[in-house]
């Protein structure tokens, strides 16, 4: 689904960091279109600076998951790649093509 943004809110069994096959959570559900065997892209926002005071940022890929359950307002996804580790928190987008 385009134009999703949300965030890894927590691992299965509460590991403070997740990687590949790992079960983790999103905060988002069937209330905003997710559904079982989406994949979505795991970012990470980098602040690049352009002079002495003036910056800009991009969300970098470094990651992917699969919707495995959506529930109505959460869903359980498995992690199907991660460059390095993922933490809660992190932010995931709907896949730039």
């Amino acid at each position: 689904k385009k134009g999703v943004q949300g965030r890894i809110i927590k691992e299965k069994e509460d590991a403070i960091f997740m990687g590949e096959k790992s079960i983790a959570f999103i905060n988002l559900g069937k209330k905003d279109g997710i559904k079982r065997g989406q994949i979505y892209t795991i970012v990470e926002e980098q602040i690049i600076k352009l002079g002495k005071k003036d910056t800009t940022s991009e969300l970098v890929p470094f990651g992917s998951f699969i919707i495995l359950e959506p529930k109505n307002t959460t869903s359980s996804v498995l992690i199907i790649k991660a460059e390095k580790q993922i933490s809660k928190g992190t932010r995931f987008i709907s896949p730039v093509m």
